[in-house]
């Protein structure tokens, strides 16, 4: 009965949004500063992307507030410990500085994707250079 009912929100979402829209929107002011752990619940951020997956989510995309247009690259901890909790394809953003932020987002943290804006802002690079350096590293890519 309580499971049920914790679920109903997002069933409610899911159908306004779509699964994987609405799935993340309820994660929006949950967790605490340091974004692993729910500030109201007892379930971390891998539990949170697992139980997501249970319900339907088609993907998960982490975004780490502490690292947003830090260009110090992704949290990789985190990348991880949801990569590992789920099959569903994972997409990073937030903080890619260079392109070994996306190797390493690929290699070290198990995402499927990486996403990133400031870094076409803050410096001088471009799409084509970042899929360039990534194929070169063995990641696949459309050029």
């Amino acid at each position: 009965q309580q499971r049920q009912q914790r679920h109903e929100p997002i069933q409610h979402a899911d159908r306004l949004l779509g699964t994987t829209h609405a799935f993340g929107r309820l994660f929006k002011g949950l967790f605490d500063s340091n974004a692993t752990k729910c500030a109201d619940a007892e379930k971390d951020c891998a539990e949170w992307a697992a139980e997501g997956e249970t319900l339907g989510a088609g993907e998960i995309m982490i975004t780490s507030v502490e690292r947003d247009g830090s260009l110090q690259g992704y949290d990789i901890p985190l990348c991880r410990q949801v990569s590992d909790a789920v099959t569903l394809p994972v997409l990073g953003m937030a903080g890619a500085g260079n392109w070994k932020h996306f190797v390493e987002g690929v290699e070290q943290g198990g995402l499927s994707a990486v996403c990133t804006q400031n870094i076409y802002h803050f410096t001088e690079t471009s799409i084509a250079s970042a899929k360039k350096f990534m194929e070169k590293k063995g990641i696949p890519v459309r050029l």
